[in-house]
């Protein structure tokens, strides 16, 4: 099981340069964890070292499944925790649609790719201590269920944008994103 982290997430959503990544990554209070997003144009794995410079709390990838099959997943996780990400945050991402975008893969939801990831970790494709976490939907009976049936299967943490599901606030985390100084 992952490590236990603070109850804030803050959230880098998108990467647009190394200088960003670093300027905000010093905007992260003493004891909050990052999350780095996959939005922006610049793949968050490339700026861990950088934003380590400036941070010493733990830092995880959002890892969205819209725009991967489960080969890359599965390499994401397994990268992630090799180049010294503390855990992942398995999301389904952001769904457009419009001229000129890829269309969404579709392959693993976000409880596909929980058991992906705790596969991985029982045969130690990752360290046991490396965090599985899942984005939640928030705020009505369903997305409770569902918050509870990812922590009953065995994720360590669900995220939230918003208040924390009745009776899971120590498995909870709060998404709060970065602002700029």
């Amino acid at each position: 099981m992952g490590a236990l982290l603070t109850e804030r997430l803050a959230y880098m959503a998108s990467i647009e340069s190394m200088e960003q990544a670093a300027a905000l990554g010093a905007n992260v209070p003493d004891k909050t964890a990052l999350l780095l997003g996959e939005y922006g144009a610049i793949c968050p794995i490339a700026v861990l070292d950088r934003i380590r410079q400036t941070l010493k709390g733990p830092v995880l990838l959002e890892l969205l499944s819209k725009n991967k099959n489960r080969d890359l997943i599965r390499s994401s996780i397994i990268t992630s925790a090799a180049c010294g990400f503390q855990g992942v945050l398995l999301a389904s991402g952001i769904f457009s649609s419009g001229d000129g975008k890829a269309r969404p893969v579709y392959d693993l939801d976000q409880a596909q790719m929980l058991r992906l990831a705790l596969g991985l970790r029982e045969t130690e494709a990752i360290p046991n201590s490396f965090i599985i976490a899942v984005r939640s939907a928030s705020g009505n009976a369903p997305a409770e269920l569902r918050a509870r049936w990812y922590i009953e299967e065995g994720a360590d943490y669900i995220a939230l944008e918003k208040g924390a599901v009745p009776g899971l606030e120590s498995k909870t985390l709060l998404i709060e994103p970065v602002r700029p100084a």
